[in-house]
């Protein structure tokens, strides 16, 4: 067939000839500046030297040499012209090109191809410059076809000869040109498989008399111990009947019965490297053409089990066909399987290890991140089994390329490969890839520490140090992870934390939760998950119906957190059992904790007003009640709590979310109204204590946008702070929102203190430092002196402190809020 579409080739390259200055010999004049140096390039042409040309058409010349560079197999092709080029360097008598045959390999050129586009290559005219591109077509199987059974039985006899081993001289060819003998050349590779041009070496000529390592090559004589063939005309060595029996014979028969076209189609689908003093890739090729054989793409484990069974039946299919037949077997195989792939893994697989689990991994991956993941431990046994393990299972761990929500379907089973794997068997530390896919993708990391939390937590610190020890693209997941699950003295989680694990993905932070769940931390992630859902940046309106499942999922004991949940679950657009929850309440730690999350300050359209309403509404009317027997009335449980968590919702203050207060400030300064004034229209005494730390942080960098110098916006801000402190709120509410902007204030020094350890050097750095250093000072002499004051404030709002920081995790039914900013 024509061939449709070009390969495209990267060679470096060097110039051969003798300099301009004189001296003795010849060097590399020039060379491209890619891997290879001159030294490189000087020892290729040396090693692939054909010999001073002994005819008159010996020139022009192509060579060709096979080498692996850094164990992969290269290509070396020089070019040697009848006429030497002259020029400012010296006297060029060849150009040589190097380049990796893989490209070859997945797009399959001619000899001739590469030699007309290599000899038309454009080198630059310095002295060196980068390596050179060029995109022959790929290789044209009706032309080579019609050279085949033009030239007669000669290619197909040195083809025979060429794979046995044996260094082949074509002879009487002195008058013949350079396209004859390429011609002659591409005939012969297109009669063994592709991959045997990876290391054949040839010459379209050499001297007889020189000594060389040319496998196929044109000469006046064949010397160096190489049997003679004439280019054109019947040519039979005596001493090779077996080769003419076991290989030659079968080769005519498959191109008279195929067609040369067919068979060279079939030799180019097997293009691995292959070594020309091993004929087995070339006669089980052969063979198989014109051998009635099983079918090759069997796919039932029945149907394997009997191909195997029988040898005739393997060696009669292609190498390629066999090594499928065998990475299916390994897809499908049960243990009782594994002797039959004992007695054919080292034929098969060879070196080649990796090559031959590809296939039946990528199936197994699939099933594994699949909805019905099956059952992949036996082909794992057999990856361990042939010391690919590790490497099998770090391949399972890396998600493919699915949408995000079939990923997130397939985490669980990916994990609880690796559990069964690496951890249960206490292998860890024989698992360093694995370890490093795990690291490296942290949504399996995640959920495999989820997993150990619930169902294995004795391993589970032990799991998270060997985790810890590698360094992870974002150290920041494995250290909330431990912060939340592990800390002996632990505090709750802030929001910024909570939403740096949400960049890594959605179900990183719900498998926390899961964990924290587990071993009885969930109020130290509750507070910054409520908040995270209330500024709605880390969670999306399209991601309700995720985050209603996973909650629903988590088990809870505490009717506290119970209450907690089932607020967000009505946000998400769940239906909660909130009845059955109430019955369950004996302590009245559900109802309270629904209450104050009922009370946030949900953005408008996203809290839980419109479904407790839709609720209300489906069992009665607001102002129902119940008759009892005595004539009094009663407000059942439910109707009760719904009507309650409503009231807070109707009486929102107006302003509503942070972002449209601060909005309602800037407009304010803009205006020429004090700040006081501006506060007292907006109804500061109303705001739930969380509403007001966020409007505080957010109003000096939301006037500063608006061109407020940074001064004056402070002043701003703190004036919102002195108001609010000042007896507009309760005595208790002042002390929650104290305690709560000391604590972001805190957090938010901490965090720029790193920074400035980080970059801190030289003299200025050390006196920025100490200024630093005496603001802090000034501050601590105001705690000082007024020291009753700042206890009043923030103090009490504490409670009990662990290491000097307030505990602020929710505790349940013990009755102390669960979220941040509850209503008291």
């Amino acid at each position: 067939m024509t061939p449709a579409g070009r390969a495209s080739l990267e060679a470096e390259w060097a110039l051969w000839g003798r300099p301009a200055g004189g001296g003795a010999g010849h060097v590399v004049l020039a060379c491209s500046d890619g891997r290879l140096r001159r030294a490189h390039f000087e020892k290729i042409i040396t090693r692939f030297s054909p010999g001073t040309p002994d005819t008159d058409g010996a020139l022009p010349r192509v060579t060709i040499g096979a080498l692996d560079i850094s164990k992969v197999p290269h290509l070396a092709l020089g070019l040697q012209t009848s006429q030497p080029v002259r020029d400012d360097q010296g006297v060029t008598t060849m150009r040589l090109f190097v380049f990796p045959y893989s490209v070859l390999s997945r797009r399959a050129v001619a000899y001739r191809a590469l030699y007309q586009h290599l000899a038309d290559a454009a080198l630059p005219d310095s002295m060196t410059g980068p390596p050179v591109t060029v995109r022959p077509p790929l290789l044209d199987t009706r032309a080579v076809a019609a050279d085949i059974q033009e030239l007669g039985a000669g290619p197909a006899w040195v083809a025979a000869l060429v794979a046995r081993g044996r260094n082949v001289c074509v002879v009487q060819a002195e008058s013949t040109s350079l396209d004859e003998r390429l011609r002659f050349l591409d005939a012969v590779a297109a009669l063994l498989p592709y991959g045997y041009r990876a290391k054949l070496t040839t010459t379209t000529w050499a001297n007889s008399a020189t000594r060389h390592p040319f496998r196929l090559f044109f000469a006046r004589h064949a010397g160096n111990g190489a049997i003679g063939i004439p280019l054109r005309g019947p040519a039979a060595p005596l001493s090779e009947s077996v080769t003419e029996r076991d290989h030659l014979g079968p080769l005519k028969a498959a191109v008279d019965r195929l067609g040369a076209e067919a068979v060279i189609r079939s030799f180019l689908e097997d293009s691995d490297p292959r070594s020309c003093n091993d004929p087995g890739p070339a006669v089980r090729a052969v063979h198989a053409m014109i051998t009635p054989r099983p079918r090759a793409e069997v796919t039932g484990l029945a149907e394997l089990r009997a191909l195997f069974e029988r040898p005739e039946n393997v060696l009669a299919l292609d190498h390629q066909s066999a090594r499928r037949a065998m990475s299916r077997l390994v897809e499908l195989a049960e243990p009782q399987d594994w002797p039959t792939i004992d007695a054919w893994w080292r034929d098969l697989a060879g070196d080649d290890f990796v090559g031959l689990l590809t296939p039946a991994f990528e199936k197994c991956r699939a099933r594994l991140w699949s909805d019905e993941p099956g059952k992949i431990q036996t082909q794992l046994l057999i990856a361990y089994r042939y010391e690919q393990g590790d490497d099998f299972l770090a391949a399972l761990v890396v998600p493919p390329g699915l949408p995000r929500d079939r990923v997130e379907r397939g985490l669980s089973a990916t994990a609880q490969a690796v559990y069964d794997s690496a951890i249960v068997s206490g292998a860890m530390a024989a698992h360093p890839r694995t370890l490093r896919s795990l690291v490296d993708h942290p949504q399996v990391m995640c959920e495999l520490v989820a997993q150990l939390a619930s169902s294995d937590p004795a391993r589970l610190e032990p799991s998270m140090d060997w985790l810890g020890t590698v360094r992870a693209k974002d150290p920041r997941v494995l250290s909330v992870l431990r912060d939340v699950l592990l800390a002996r003295d632990p505090s709750p989680l802030p929001l910024e934390r909570l939403e740096g694990l949400a960049e890594s993905g959605r179900s990183c932070v719900a498998a926390l939760l899961e964990a924290a769940c587990a071993v009885g931390r969930l109020p130290l992630v509750l507070q910054a998950f409520v908040e995270m859902l209330i500024e709605g940046r880390s969670i999306r309106r399209d991601e309700s119906r995720y985050w209603a499942d996973r909650l629903s999922g988590l088990r809870l004991s505490d009717p506290g957190f119970q209450g907690v949940i089932d607020v967000l679950l009505l946000v998400l657009g769940g239906r909660p059992d909130i009845l059955r929850h109430l019955a369950q309440d004996a302590e009245d730690s559900y109802r309270r904790n629904f209450l104050r999350t009922c009370a946030l300050p949900w953005p408008d359209g996203r809290g839980p007003a419109a479904v407790l309403a839709e609720i209300l509404d489906e069992s009665g009317s607001r102002e129902a009640r119940l008759t009892l027997p005595d004539g009094s009335e009663h407000t059942p449980p439910l109707r009760a709590l719904l009507v309650e968590a409503l009231g807070p919702v109707t009486n929102r203050p107006v302003g509503g979310d942070a972002d449209a207060i601060v909005q309602d400030l800037v407009a304010g300064y803009r205006q020429g109204m004090t700040a006081e004034r501006c506060l007292d229209g907006l109804g500061p005494d109303s705001w739930p204590a969380v509403l007001a730390v966020t409007v505080v942080c957010r109003l000096e960098p939301a006037l500063v946008r608006q061109g407020v110098m940074p001064r004056s916006a402070r002043r701003w801000s703190a004036a919102l702070v002195r108001h609010l402190t000042s007896g507009r709120w309760d005595h208790d509410h002042a002390r929650d929102f104290s305690a709560r902007l000391l604590e972001r204030v805190v957090a938010d020094m901490k965090g720029r203190l790193s920074l400035l350890h980080a970059v801190a050097s030289g003299e200025q750095s050390h006196r920025d430092l100490r200024d630093v250093h005496a603001v802090l000072e000034r501050v601590l002499e105001t705690f000082g002196t007024d020291h009753g004051t700042a206890h009043g404030r923030a103090g009490a709002a504490r409670g009990p402190e662990r290491n000097g920081r307030p505990d602020t995790a929710a505790q349940g039914s013990e009755g102390r809020s669960v979220t941040r900013g509850s209503a008291q």
